[in-house]
């Protein structure tokens, strides 16, 4: 759905790659380019294509590719290892053993590391490659909550926040707690910094034009079912609003949105996790916590 790939700044100076890129990471794609070496990926690609593109205008095409992509589709990993005497792929393939990539592209295939493409057209029928907009998650009897979030998990990996987004939520049913405190679970198990210490729950205080539901009442109940039940170090900020506000249901990160029908909670045997557009995404983060009543943080 969302993925990160290590790209080898070497690729940048092979002009029949540029239509390949280009397509490969805009901006839909799903697909991010791992700034790795963090903070100086960008000067070694811009240097492959300026000592290896002689064209003109293609070098021009090749290093507009590359603000694109620092724009709209670079990630840029907080802790990273780096060995000076290793070569691009080397350390690569040790940064992957600590903190997996979806995929390494480099010139050429390394013998027992599956995780090392060869770069070329060939890509598209490599299983990593694939990096579809929509999952389907079906259960035998019901939806769990570990496949649920392991489905959006990938956005949570690339995120500095996370907003859900359910009208539906009810402290006391144990198939929405169960989904909340499984994404905290996953939040609190991330080894990489800045880890998201704090999950905005945007939510409705009332369930229905004839549910009379105060926010005050739905924060005490809150508090009795939830406290006490997260990591340590994970806070929840909810975010109240009227029931008749909202109505998809979403996962929010940094830079991407997710919609889950039916919703965030157990019990469903079909969810369907589809990946909305970079217009949409920002459209639905901006106006997620817009028309709150009420706020409170349970940690």
């Amino acid at each position: 759905m969302i993925h990160e790939y290590a790209v080898s700044p070497q690729l940048f100076g092979m002009p029949e790659l540029l239509h390949l890129f280009r397509a490969g990471f805009d901006r839909e794609s799903g697909r991010l380019v791992s700034e790795y070496p963090r903070h100086e990926w960008i000067q070694y690609a811009r240097h492959y294509i300026e000592s290896h593109v002689s064209d003109g205008a293609l070098q021009r095409a090749w290093k507009e590719l590359l603000i694109h992509i620092e724009r709209h589709s670079l990630y840029s990993r907080q802790t990273t290892s780096w060995n000076g005497s290793l070569s691009w792929v080397e350390n690569a393939i040790i940064e992957h053993a600590a903190r997996a990539f979806r995929a390494i592209l480099a010139t050429a295939l390394l013998p027992g590391h599956p995780e090392v493409l060869q770069t070329d057209y060939s890509l598209h029928a490599a299983p990593a490659w694939y990096c579809p907009a929509a999952i389907t998650i079906a259960g035998r009897s019901h939806t769990t909550a570990a496949a649920l979030v392991a489905a959006v998990a990938p956005l949570i990996a690339k995120s500095k926040r996370l907003v859900l987004v359910d009208r539906n939520f009810v402290p006391s049913h144990a198939r929405f707690l169960n989904v909340l405190k499984e994404f905290a679970r996953v939040v609190a198990a991330q080894g990489h910094q800045p880890r998201i210490q704090t999950i905005v729950y945007v939510t409705a205080y009332n369930k229905g034009p004839t549910d009379h539901e105060t926010p005050n009442g739905f924060e005490a109940a809150c508090r009795t079912f939830i406290c006490g039940t997260l990591p340590a170090g994970i806070a929840v900020k909810f975010v109240l609003k009227p029931w008749n506000l909202m109505h998809a249901r979403f996962v929010i990160g940094s830079d991407a949105c997710v919609i889950v029908d039916p919703g965030l909670d157990e019990g469903g045997d079909l969810v369907v996790c589809q990946r909305q557009d970079t217009t949409s995404s920002r459209t639905i983060a901006g106006s997620a916590e817009r028309g709150a009543i009420h706020t409170f943080v349970i940690a």
